[in-house]
């Protein structure tokens, strides 16, 4: 939800959410995340009962965040908001399919979910669809009190991370997560445009981006972004050197850093490497990438093992 978020205007005013749809939507007796299930047996009971008690009218009108097809033999995945762009989609759908493999793997091994309480998991999914990405999250592991979005954006990469690169995702996930978390999701781009344009501006920019890569209206989907403004930019292309010095930097961050995860450390490694994409001259970009990184992982340590005061919440949110 909060990667996604994509609805925060209505009737051309800023409604305060970021995604103002899934407000919208949840007011259905059977939306938002769904009950603690142990089987498909359990699954089948509690749909009959809201059959029976007149919440739904058929199985069909589940709508659960997360919910088993009444038709097809899958599990929907509904949680997020309409992402803003065809590489938004992907990078939604590659986490996805991690989680499933990942969660799939997990119960072949004995290791199943810890159930949450439903109160908090409807808090969670209001608060990320009213704050987005700088909403307030609890951990998968237990913890008392919520952590900003993004860094539970760098635990969930970890977690995916091996399934990931068993299926050659890994980098476009982890390249496409560090750009939203640099560039913002789509309600960051609907509010600017509303700002600077008005209600017309909004809707040129979603068309644009709906557009993005058809034909001669989109451009080059391989090398077509988006900036801040939703503006389209034609990012030029690290050469190999250059990606190959940006991995030693992202070695020696490591073991500069050991109480940092690795991951962490390699996201802001890869977003500070995209602002130094439209520089003309890029023989010192690992140099000033390794710096400016070595200042955000450490902006709040006394020195690169202080683990007490270094984190994700400083990395990911710099």
């Amino acid at each position: 939800m909060a990667l996604t978020a994509n609805s925060p205007i209505i009737d051309g005013v800023d409604t305060g959410h970021a995604s103002w749809r899934h407000l919208l939507w949840a007011r259905w007796p059977s939306a938002g995340p769904p009950p603690y299930l142990r089987s498909a047996a359990h699954y089948d009971d509690v749909v009959a009962k809201l059959v029976e008690d007149g919440q739904i009218l058929d199985a069909a009108m589940v709508y659960w965040d997360v919910r088993l097809s009444a038709h097809l033999p899958t599990v929907e995945i509904r949680i997020s908001d309409v992402p803003a762009t065809i590489e938004e989609t992907a990078l939604f759908a590659s986490l996805v399919r991690a989680l499933v493999i990942t969660a799939v793997a997990d119960i072949d091994n004995g290791r199943l979910a810890v159930p949450i309480d439903q109160a908090r998991l409807r808090w969670e999914c209001r608060a990320a669809a009213r704050d987005g990405l700088s909403s307030p999250h609890f951990r998968r592991t237990t913890r008392k009190h919520p952590v900003p979005g993004t860094s539970s954006i760098a635990e969930l990469l970890s977690h995916i991370r091996p399934t990931l690169e068993e299926s050659g995702d890994y980098e476009f996930t982890r390249d496409g997560l560090a750009r939203v978390l640099r560039e913002g999701n789509g309600a960051v781009r609907q509010r600017d445009a509303l700002r600077n344009g008005g209600p017309e501006n909004v809707v040129e920019l979603l068309s644009r981006l709906t557009l993005q890569g058809c034909g001669d209206g989109g451009g080059n989907p391989a090398r077509a972004t988006t900036n801040r403004r939703g503006q389209a930019d034609e990012k030029s292309t690290p050469d190999e050197r250059e990606l190959l010095q940006v991995e030693h930097v992202i070695q020696r961050l490591i073991s500069r850093y050991p109480s940092v995860a690795p991951t962490e450390i390699e996201l802001v490694v890869r977003a500070i490497h995209r602002r130094f994409a439209d520089v003309p001259v890029h023989d010192f970009v690992p140099l000033l990438i390794e710096k400016a990184a070595g200042r955000a992982i450490g902006d709040r340590t006394t020195g690169p093992s202080d683990s007490a005061r270094s984190g994700p919440d400083t990395l990911m949110t710099t």
